[in-house]
């Protein structure tokens, strides 16, 4: 490679010995995220180049660099840019999983159980770090964790997992919804709700028969507002695709708890 080439490197200091399964399912994963992270940026890769270069082995130590080669029609700078955009990304998704940060990021089923993935090498060697940095002009390390925290980080993977599954096609009673968007149509098609005690994306809304969709989706009295702009307590069956919620069904909405979200 060549020395001015944007690289993301990668720095597995152990004390006891990476079992080869642990290390494949760490940079496995860790390629399979950035795969994705270039495919939702839609930044053009090479597919015959898209691996993780290994370029030296040490005792006690595993560094391995992955090279921006796989990018194509990309300045040096711009290389250098995508790598640091996703080592914030890992590094944003990790602190959510540790509950450094709050702020819970769109993440599928198979990018938590990757995120997971990739802290094996680590999770099991409560002595040992992993480092991600992104070298180029300079040097910006974005990631550092122990091996303790890499095995909460892990932890917390595993309870995203089960809050998922115990979402799954669940009813959840008195949650508190807002309209995203609306669409006067009778197939409701294009109209959006937000939970945020699911996720703060907006999903489709469905309805459990048509009499409650005309009584929600109408004008209220007492409320000068349209029915749009304002907040209602609902009972709603969250419907998974893959255990990620997708589409709400209201299945009862309480017509004396409806709220102006300015007075909350």
């Amino acid at each position: 490679m060549e020395n001015n080439e944007p690289t993301l490197e990668i720095i597995i200091n152990n004390k006891k010995p990476i079992t080869l399964i642990d290390l494949t399912n760490s940079l496995s994963s860790f390629n399979n995220q950035y795969l994705r992270f270039l495919d939702d940026h839609e930044i053009p890769y090479d597919e015959t180049k898209k691996t993780l270069f290994v370029k030296e082995l040490k005792s006690g130590s595993a560094i391995i660099e992955l090279g921006t080669t796989i990018c194509y029609a990309l300045p040096l700078f711009e290389q250098f840019n995508t790598l640091y955009e996703f080592s914030k990304n890992i590094r944003a998704i990790s602190e959510y999983l540790l509950g450094m940060n709050n702020e819970k990021p769109n993440l599928t089923k198979k990018d938590i159980v990757e995120i997971s993935n990739f802290y094996d090498a680590t999770a099991s060697d409560p002595g040992s770090s992993i480092i991600v940095q992104v070298k180029g002009d300079h040097n910006d390390v974005q990631i550092h964790y122990t091996g303790v925290e890499s095995a909460a980080i892990q932890n917390g993977a595993r309870k995203e997992l089960d809050k998922l599954n115990d979402m799954k096609n669940s009813v959840l009673k008195k949650q508190l919804l807002v309209f995203f968007q609306a669409r006067f149509n009778d197939l409701n098609a294009g109209t959006k709700a937000v939970i945020e005690n699911v996720t703060t994306k907006p999903l489709k809304v469905i309805f459990e028969n048509k009499d409650m969709q005309n009584a929600m989706m109408s004008n209220h009295e007492g409320f000068s507002k349209p029915w749009q702009k304002l907040a209602y307590i609902v009972d709603v069956e969250v419907q998974t695709i893959e255990g990620f919620p997708k589409v709400y069904k209201i299945i009862n909405y309480y017509e004396n708890e409806i709220i102006d979200p300015e007075e909350i």
